[in-house]
């Protein structure tokens, strides 16, 4: 009791309540339970972090796209659109009329070959009579629609009756001679003189049928070429007005329409308009080349809709379906383009009404590329820290 009012009367209160001893006093025992626990805690938590893994992902920006490409509609011939029955965002069916498109050039062409086709089955016909006939008489003549040959077989049975007339005197020189030769009132060589010029009139009848019959032979010959020739012509001019119908090549959705209606003007390989088929949707997801080396086939991917609060909806789910060999341009930065699969077409509340994935949506999907303990990543975020030049040269 003396000691303590002694070193009350050494040392001011303001100086003794600072010391360790009046702290000690004044903190109880159950303070120091809980700065125990504490610490405790902490060494525990520690210790822990080589046991409790997590997922580490990878996270980018993708796109809900048709798994089919987008089909572009194009013109293939020159014209003018007639009839257009398409608009913006209508949906249509494969083999759906889109345009009606009308081209004078193929109209006079069709007239063109169809008349040229008439005008060679006439000749024909009328060439199929002169070559088979027997007689060049009145009643072939009939037969003749054509005035082309018919000029021709008048001129040929002119040719034919002189040289008919020319024969008829040759022979009858020659009867009267041989009677005057077999009466021997006239030698054998001027006989013979009349033998050869009935045989030289009978030859010259026989080449100007030959030569005749000969001519018209190869005409028609070259009709029946012609013939085969515009017919294959038309058969291609037909085929080619298929083109002048637009159909649609795939069941889906129209998209960006340019506006061409009845009576625009449209050139061939022209595109008109696109259409996003009806097919199963995949994701289309934008990775870095960063990240691109640590992705695999059919590795599992959790998708984040941006139209969908995650925190109700949730995560869509689906796989890696494929992966490219080849960099692109996305917005001026190089990304590989990682098509990805679609577990369910929607996602459900708890209440049970569903919301449906759209063509076009935006999301980010994350891939789980591995599991980490705290440990490690702590491990490695101290090491970023002490070794920032190795980090920013492995960015």
């Amino acid at each position: 009791m003396s000691s303590k009012k002694n070193n009350e009367s050494l040392f001011p209160i303001e100086i003794i309540a600072s010391t360790s001893g009046s702290l000690a006093d004044r903190y109880s025992g159950h303070s120091r339970i809980i700065y125990n626990a504490i610490v405790i805690t902490v060494l525990l938590g520690l210790g822990s972090l080589p046991f409790i893994s997590i997922d580490v992902s990878i996270k980018a920006n993708a796109l809900i796209r048709p798994s089919s490409e987008i089909s572009a509609v194009q013109s293939l011939v020159n014209g003018r659109v007639k009839e257009s029955f398409v608009s913006e965002n209508r949906h249509v069916r494969k083999g759906d009329v889109l345009y009606i498109v009308e081209s004078d050039i193929a109209v006079e062409k069709e007239k063109y070959l169809l008349s040229k086709i008439s005008e060679a089955k006439y000749f024909i016909d009328d060439l199929k009579a002169l070559s088979e006939a027997y007689s060049f008489d009145e009643e072939l003549f009939k037969k003749i629609s054509t005035s082309l040959y018919q000029q021709s077989l008048a001129s040929f049975q002119q040719k034919l009756n002189e040289s008919t007339t020319h024969y008829n005197k040759t022979l009858h020189d020659y009867d009267r001679n041989k009677k005057l030769h077999d009466e021997k009132v006239i030698a054998d060589s001027e006989f013979e003189n009349y033998v050869f010029e009935l045989e030289k009139a009978k030859h010259e009848i026989e080449i100007l049928r030959q030569t005749q019959l000969s001519l018209w032979q190869t005409d028609l010959n070259n009709y029946n070429k012609d013939l085969h020739e515009y017919e294959t012509q038309r058969t291609q001019l037909q085929k080619e007005s298929e083109n002048l119908v637009i159909k649609a090549p795939v069941s889906g959705t129209v998209q960006s329409h340019l506006g061409i209606y009845s009576g625009n003007v449209v050139f061939a390989n022209q595109d008109l308009l696109q259409i996003s088929p009806d097919t199963n949707l995949i994701v289309e997801v934008y990775v870095s080349p960063n990240d691109i080396g640590l992705l695999q086939h059919k590795m599992k991917v959790r998708f984040q809709i941006n139209a969908f609060n995650y925190n109700q909806w949730g995560l869509a789910s689906g796989s890696i379906v494929e992966l490219p060999n080849d960099i692109q341009m996305i917005d001026d930065q190089p990304m590989f383009k990682v098509k990805c699969s679609l577990d369910k077409d929607h996602l459900t509340l708890k209440n049970g009404y569903k919301g449906f994935l759209k063509k076009g949506m935006t999301l980010q999907a994350r891939f789980i590329v591995t599991e980490r303990t705290l440990w490690q990543l702590l491990y490695d975020r101290i090491d970023n820290w002490m070794n920032p030049n190795i980090s920013t040269a492995s960015l």
